[in-house]
């Protein structure tokens, strides 16, 4: 009680607000600074894990053309980014192997030239009937004939992608490409295969496929000319939209070979290994 004639005492200050300092702290940890761990962080801080790839692009098995090369391209969701290494790869030209029965010690011959150029052109629309009419393909082959019809590569490659998520996990798309008897550059076909999610090392035979012409007439046109149907976008080889709409056919194999190792993934919950 105060004294008569003095004023009251102040009152006292409130208690410091430790609601309001905790909420803080929350929202500083969750943009990177010290304090709390959200949901789907590391105890680190880390919020993103990392994918490393590397390999070789190995070989082909088609009897589309004898002299062939191949571009690699790896595509991954909007969420990945490629952190080194590359995520598109040029192969050298090869031959194809020589099979036993025909091997004579003798080296490829060069494309056709000069007067050859003209007889082929007068050969293409009867090549181009045959083949409209008669199909193509791998399949049609006897197996000996399939076995000796690889061209060997051995192209190494290295990536590494980093996310925060495995949404878009990425994709190999193999564009084989080989050169005609005029010594053009053809499509032979694409390859398309997903990335493995356990680490080891995998060996992966990818089929080959070939766009068709969407008429016989455009076939037939393509066949002459020398120039059969592309994909403007290589990537929608390895995408479901639009998938059902292109005609294709089989035309071989593409063997690739990854090596596969991920970093802070089991941090963040994420559980990949194969059980086998």
């Amino acid at each position: 009680m105060a004294a008569p004639g003095l004023p009251p005492p102040p009152p006292p200050p409130p208690p410091p607000p430790l609601l309001k300092q905790a909420s803080h702290q929350s929202t500083t940890g969750r943009g990177g600074g010290a304090g709390a761990v959200g949901p789907g962080s590391s105890s680190s801080g880390s919020t993103t894990f990392t994918l490393h790839l590397s390999g070789e692009l190995e070989s082909v098995q088609s009897a589309a053309c004898k002299v062939m090369y191949a571009r690699l391209e790896l595509t991954a969701g909007p969420d990945w980014s490629l952190q080194s290494g590359t995520d598109q790869v040029l192969t050298q030209l090869a031959f194809r192997h020589v099979s036993s029965a025909s091997a004579s010690g003798a080296a490829p011959g060069p494309p056709l030239a000069g007067p050859m150029s003209v007889w082929w052109f007068l050969v293409a629309p009867i090549l181009a009937l045959v083949s409209l009419f008669m199909g193509g393909g791998m399949d049609r082959l006897p197996a000996a004939a399939r076995d000796s019809m690889v061209a060997v590569w051995s192209c190494p490659w290295h990536a590494v992608f980093r996310s925060a998520n495995p949404f878009g996990w990425p994709h190999a798309v193999v564009g084989v490409y080989g050169l005609d008897a005029v010594g053009r550059d053809v499509l032979v076909g694409y390859a398309s295969a997903r990335i493995p999610r356990s680490a080891g090392r995998h060996v992966i035979y990818a089929p080959i496929f070939t766009p068709l012409a969407s008429s016989p007439f455009n076939g037939f046109l393509s066949s002459v000319l020398g120039r059969p149907p592309e994909l403007l976008d290589s990537t929608l080889a390895a995408r479901s939209d639009s998938r059902h709409a292109l005609r294709v056919r089989s035309d071989g194999l593409v063997k690739l070979v990854v090596n596969v190792a991920f970093k802070d993934m089991a941090k963040l919950g994420y559980l990949l290994e194969s059980p086998h």
